[in-house]
């Protein structure tokens, strides 16, 4: 069940990027927080990393972290749209 979701896109025709960031953190039925992150080129298959957490508030600060790193590596903010949901 996910339970937080963030989903990233940039679209810049001018520099040629179309990237698309997907992060959702959820238990599974064991109950363990499981936190998601897909990743990639729109258009194109992507890639997909998952990251097993102890607890909510560490799946929480995955979560909240991985937009930030994301925006720092890249060269611009140019044309990224961010939506999130439910961080409480």
């Amino acid at each position: 069940m996910i339970v937080y979701s963030i989903l990233l896109e940039a679209d810049c025709s001018e520099l040629n990027i179309r990237r698309s960031y997907l992060i959702e953190a959820g238990q599974d039925l064991f109950g363990n927080w499981i936190v998601e992150i897909n990743y990639g080129r729109i258009g194109c298959k992507g890639r997909k990393k998952v990251i097993l957490m102890d607890c909510e508030e560490d799946a929480k600060r995955v979560v909240k972290k991985t937009p930030k790193k994301t925006r720092e590596r890249s060269q611009t903010n140019r044309g990224w749209v961010r939506r999130q949901t439910d961080l409480r």
